[in-house]
């Protein structure tokens, strides 16, 4: 900023060969960038990452004292108290610091990057998968498998893209979609329109499974017919928050989410099948779908990466929006 105060002090990059004058309402981060430092910053400077953070080598005492997103970073990796976040700290005289995330890798993909920065938005995340599917394809021919994957795929690809979702990834039977990507919905915002968007998101993805058991079901007379066989598939939906971003290698990155929602998606499929129930969905999913939810019971599940256990929901279809009189349209 051109009205920052200089402070008498610098700030010395060891390794860069940097030495960076202070000012008074910079962060550590700020002057690093503007001393021409390749200082990388994925999640934009707001504390929601950690490829900033720095370990001081001297002089400590000369930064402000640490934020509540460096306490919690700290916490969650274990990391000492010589380590920081540029972005959250405010140098008040000379002190003397490393950059972590600094090598020619680290460079390359920085200095390639696309320019699209990630983003963190609150999305529904929805899994589906054809059950006992390795059977089935050790018992078929490939090119068997390769027509009946095909047509599968093209039917429930449908299904997602009717119903607003955008197809994330399919990986062998399976798919990945997600729901409320239009939307922009901030994390941790609890304003009306948010929660509309989230009541939206989920009600889509949620009407996305049961499309897609229902087209099941006409795939199934196909594939009895022709193959003599059929199939069940599980279907799993959680609310929450995500990480959207191009990645992957410079010259093969896609589009996709990334994030403890996403995993608690798939983990949420994956217990379809001991449920018995093809589709279940989120406490996060049901509490946005409020009233529209159709649910015929619910399990505590210990679900692997997940310290306490889940309410999972075994969602049966959902009620008609009502109008703001309470009529049914």
């Amino acid at each position: 900023m051109a009205n920052s105060l200089v402070h008498p002090g610098v700030v010395r990059f060891a390794g860069d060969g940097v030495a960076a004058p202070l000012a008074s309402d910079r962060t550590l981060l700020e002057l690093s960038l503007a001393a021409g430092v390749p200082h990388a910053h994925i999640c934009g400077g707001n504390g929601r990452c950690s490829t900033c953070r720095v370990t001081v080598l001297d002089n400590a005492h000369n930064l402000t004292p640490p934020t509540d997103a460096e306490r919690a970073l700290a916490a969650a990796q274990g990391l000492g108290p010589e380590v920081r976040l540029a972005c959250q700290c405010r140098p008040l005289g000379d002190v003397r610091v490393r950059r972590g995330v600094r090598d020619e890798e680290d460079h390359l993909l920085l200095t390639q990057s696309d320019g699209a920065a990630p983003r963190e938005r609150r999305l529904a995340v929805l899994f589906s998968d054809i059950r006992d599917f390795t059977a089935f394809s050790e018992s078929h021919l490939p090119y068997d498998t390769v027509h009946i994957l095909n047509r599968y795929h093209h039917l429930m690809g449908e299904a997602v893209l009717a119903n607003g979702g955008y197809i994330d990834k399919i990986m062998g039977d399976g798919i990945m979609a997600l729901f409320g990507l239009n939307a922009q919905i901030p994390c941790g915002a609890d304003d009306a329109a948010s929660r509309a968007a989230a009541h939206q998101a989920c009600v889509d993805a949620v009407q996305c499974g049961l499309t897609m058991q229902a087209v099941l079901d006409g795939f199934n007379d196909y594939l009895f017919e022709s193959f003599n066989l059929r199939f069940r598939i599980g279907v799993g939906v959680h609310f929450g928050n995500v990480v959207l971003g191009n990645m992957g290698h410079p010259q093969h990155k896609r589009f996709t989410a990334i994030g403890d929602t996403v995993n608690l998606a798939a983990r949420a499929e994956s217990m379809t099948k001991e449920l018995g129930h093809p589709l279940l969905a989120t406490q996060s999913v049901i509490d946005a779908l409020g009233a529209r939810a159709l649910v015929e019971g619910s399990s505590r599940v210990k679900i692997k990466g997940k310290r306490l256990p889940q309410e999972l929901y075994k969602v049966t279809g959902l009620t008609r929006e009502r109008a703001n009189n309470g009529v049914m349209p």
